[in-house]
C-alpha cells in the first residue's frame, strides 16, 4: 500500500504530504477506485486485518470518497461510519474530524440534511481536539454548507466568517476561502444575489491557484464564474424589462391624455 499505491500512484511529496495525483490531477476516480479494492477483504466494508488502525481507516476514507464520485453513496456512507467508528475508538481526532466531514456530504447527496448538519457540527469538535488549523477551517465551512442546505442562512454566514478569518490569518498571502471551500462559501453569496463579489473571488482565486490548482478546483472557480455572470445579465434582462414596462404604461397614459384633450 505504501510502496505502490499512496508513494507512486497517489504520490508522496519529498515534505511527506501526498498529491493524490490519480483523483485529483488526473480525474482517474474509478481506476483509482478499483486500486483501492485491493486493501479491502469485502469492498468496501472491511479493510484486510493487516493493515493497521490507521491505514484502514484511510483506505475506508479513500474508498468512499470514489464510490462518492461514481454515484454509490449508500456504500459510500457505510464505508464512511465504519472509518469514522475506527478514528474515534482510536482517538485520532484529526482523521476523525476529515471522517465526519465526509460523512455529513455523503448524507447531504442522499438528503439527510438534518443528519449533515449534526455530524458536520461533531466534524468541527474533532477538528478542535486535533488543533490543526487547516482542519479547524475547513470543518466550520462543512457545518456552515450543511446549515446553508438547512435554510439556516444567518448561522452559516456567520461560521463562514470565522472560516474565513482563520484562512487570513493561516496564509495571509491568500486571504480568501478557495477551492471547494470557496465555491460553498460562494454559493451562499450567489443566494444573496452578491453577483459581482462572487466573480471577483472566483476571477481571483483562479489567478492564485495557477497550475498547482487541481482539475476540481478549476472546475468549481469556473462554474462559480458562469453562474456569477448568468446572476448578472438575467438581473440585468429584468431591470431593463421593468424599465420598457414603465416606459409602455408611461406612453399609455400619455396616449389617453392626448385622446381626452382632443375630444374635449
Amino acid at each position: 500500500m505504501h510502496d505502490i499505491y499512496t508513494n507512486r500512484i497517489c504520490r508522496r511529496r519529498d515534505d511527506g504530504e501526498i498529491d493524490y495525483y490519480a483523483s485529483k490531477k488526473l480525474g482517474a476516480l474509478g481506476t483509482n477506485l478499483a486500486a483501492i479494492s485491493w486493501f479491502f477483504e469485502e469492498p468496501y466494508e472491511t479493510p484486510i486485518a493487516t493493515l493497521t488502525g490507521a491505514d484502514q481507516s484511510w483506505v475506508l476514507s479513500q474508498a468512499a470518497r470514489g464510490l462518492i464520485a461514481q454515484g454509490r453513496v449508500a456504500e459510500a456512507l457505510r464505508a464512511e461510519r465504519a472509518g469514522l467508528g475506527m478514528d474515534r475508538e482510536a482517538k485520532n481526532w484529526d482523521d476523525a474530524a476529515i471522517s465526519a466531514s465526509n460523512l455529513s456530504q455523503a448524507e447531504l447527496l442522499v438528503g439527510d440534511v438534518a443528519a449533515a448538519v449534526a455530524t458536520a457540527e461533531q466534524s468541527v469538535s474533532y477538528a478542535d481536539r486535533s488543533g490543526g488549523e487547516f482542519e479547524m477551517m475547513t470543518e466550520r465551512v462543512r457545518h456552515a454548507d450543511a446549515l446553508h442546505a438547512a435554510g439556516r442562512r444567518e448561522d452559516s454566514e456567520g461560521l463562514f466568517a470565522d472560516a474565513e478569518q482563520r484562512q487570513k490569518e493561516r496564509q495571509p498571502v491568500y486571504p480568501l476561502l478557495y477551492a471547494l471551500q470557496g465555491y460553498q462559501y460562494c454559493d451562499l453569496l450567489l443566494e444573496r444575489r452578491e453577483w459581482t463579489d462572487t466573480r471577483n473571488r472566483a476571477s481571483q482565486t483562479l489567478e492564485w491557484g495557477g497550475p498547482r490548482y487541481s482539475l476540481l478546483s478549476v472546475a468549481l472557480d469556473t462554474l462559480t464564474l458562469g453562474r456569477a455572470r448568468l446572476g448578472m445579465a438575467l438581473e440585468l434582462a429584468l431591470q431593463s424589462s421593468a424599465t420598457a414596462a414603465r416606459d409602455d404604461a408611461r406612453t399609455a397614459r400619455l396616449r389617453r391624455g392626448s385622446t381626452k384633450l382632443s375630444t374635449a
